[in-house]
């Protein structure tokens, strides 16, 4: 990476830096100062206005000229503002000012409070490998089972008709994620950007950290492409460009694409499956302190889950309750399954039966299940797959095996996997009116499957009904199931601008031998 040759105009603590050029103030504002930033100002063309000095410099920077960097050096950090388009690790700038002052980082500031701190050996100047997701709890369901999809109908500013229907928008600055992760709890209005109904109960900020599967995938950032006279990413950029153009909004000739990088803000075509989620951070502090990284809490999926379903941020840390008897599990005194330690209907390997509708345990089949109510349909019997799952879990033999990943983006290749050891049927479970829609006309794939001779479903998770498949996926909208063979199932369903990743014989084989081993745990 080619490395900026700054060139240092003046002396003192404030910095004003631009292209090659770093100009240094003091607290004075002399007449010196006052020169330098008439200088300044000519070169980055920018408007002083009445103030003409240093102060007038830099709040003319930061409302006209936003791809510029503005600081001030205080022992031995770089300090900036927590703006919507602050430098970050992608700055080549911001790198070569740290470098060439021989700053320790930078830490960012919002009203008064350090929210970031970031060293310099963090600001490499190049894409970064991870990026967060503002949303809300709401969506985390999706989430987790389908990954980072675009939904045009659920754009927090379609009121301005900004919709996207494929591309997701994330960033690697915390205050910027915060932020969006506030606005996606609030339902936008039909009005203005302050015209907001009441968030609704039980809905809390959500940030997610993701790695970024291709990065040759990643885009400018949509507010950056309408703010460069170069961008043409999206349609209607151009047509949303000369719109606020009348409203006297500046515009920039550099390019978007490194603007997006400088800024840490990205436009990321396509789905990021739920298998490159890295962290999750819930809002426990005040929404007032949202800014702050002491009111965000990193939670696991289930402690995520339990918040989810409590609609309390703080119940992440409640203590798990025995399903038997309502206690906590400390404070339990159910007999528990001696092979794998659950009690009652939570145990998976020595009940026959299972309610289709939340998976509840039993070892008779009752007419009402005792956990959810429900009438209890046809229920499962322990297959090796149940059986096995916990020891596989514990043991991790096949390395790199995930559960999960195989429940989610991989479900196909498991499928195929199937088809291919036993003759499984396939059948497919679709959205016809969900994430997906759009111009292809294909729905959404929710998961693929296979059907045993006895017509059970079989899948990672292992052999059940395919009421319980259907349970599972509880939110679809309009759910359809639908035979296919491999053959159509690669060729129409998998590949670039479909609903499925494309054919990977790799994947395919990874999968048999982690089918193998499940059954050979249990023979």
């Amino acid at each position: 990476m080619r490395r900026i040759a700054l060139r240092e105009y003046g002396e003192g603590e404030h910095v004003v830096a631009y292209r090659d050029r770093l100009y240094r103030f003091t607290d004075a504002n002399d007449e010196d100062d006052q020169a330098l930033a008439a200088d300044a100002a000519e070169f980055l063309g920018v408007d002083l206005g009445d103030d003409g000095d240093v102060w007038g410099l830099t709040n003319a920077v930061r409302e006209q000229k936003q791809e510029a960097l503005v600081g001030r050096v205080e022992d031995g950090d770089l300090l900036v503002e927590a703006d919507d388009y602050r430098h970050g690790r992608g700055s080549r700038l911001l790198r070569g000012v740290l470098r060439h002052l021989g700053l320790s980082g930078v830490r960012v500031h919002y009203e008064g409070d350090v929210v970031e701190d970031i060293p310099t050996g963090k600001v490499t100047g190049r894409l970064p490998d991870t990026l967060l997701h503002g949303t809300s709890s709401a969506n985390m369901g999706g989430i987790l089972r389908r990954g980072l999809t675009a939904d045009e109908t659920r754009s927090n500013y379609k009121h301005n008709d900004v919709r996207h229907s494929d591309t997701v928008f994330l960033t690697d600055n915390p205050f910027k994620a915060a932020h969006h992760a506030l606005n996606a709890r609030q339902p936008m209005g039909r009005g203005s950007w302050t015209s907001r109904s009441a968030p609704p109960p039980g809905v809390f900020p959500v940030v997610v950290e993701f790695a970024i599967p291709d990065k040759a995938k990643l885009v400018p950032d949509w507010d950056i492409d309408v703010w460069s006279e170069k961008g043409d990413a999206y349609e209607g950029s151009r047509e949303m460009r000369q719109r606020l153009r009348g409203f006297g909004h500046p515009a920039t000739q550099e390019d978007p694409f490194k603007l997006s990088r400088k800024f840490g803000v990205f436009g990321y075509r396509g789905r990021i499956p739920p298998a490159f989620i890295r962290s999750i951070q819930i809002l426990t502090g005040d929404e007032e302190s949202f800014s702050s990284p002491e009111s965000w809490t990193e939670v696991t999926r289930e402690q995520l889950e339990r918040a989810i379903d409590a609609g309390e941020p703080g119940a992440w840390e409640w203590p798990d309750t025995c399903p038997e008897c309502g206690a906590d599990e400390d404070d339990c005194e159910c007999e528990r399954c001696e092979e794998c330690g659950e009690a009652g209907g939570d145990c998976t390997c020595g009940m026959a039966q299972r309610c289709p509708s939340c998976g509840y345990a039993d070892d008779q089949k009752p007419e009402w299940c005792h956990r959810c109510g429900k009438p209890w349909a046809q229920g499962v019997v322990a297959s090796t797959f149940w059986r096995a799952r916990r020891v596989v879990a514990s043991a991790a033999p096949v390395s790199g095996f995930d559960p999960e990943y195989y429940m989610s983006e991989a479900c196909a290749y498991f499928a195929i996997a199937l088809h291919e050891l036993y003759g499984y049927r396939l059948r497919m479970l679709v959205d016809e009116a969900g994430f997906g829609v759009g111009e292809s006309g294909m729905p959404v794939v929710a998961h693929v499957y296979a059907v045993d001779p006895e017509g059970n479903a079989v899948d990672a998770r292992g052999r059940r009904s395919e009421a319980e498949v259907r349970a599972e996926f509880y939110d679809l909208i309009e759910p359809r199931t639908y035979d296919v063979t491999p053959g159509e199932l690669e060729t129409d369903w998998m590949g670039d601008d479909k609903p499925l990743y494309g054919p990977s014989p790799a994947e395919v084989e990874e999968a048999r031998r982690a089918i193998l081993h499940l059954e050979s745990v249990n023979p």
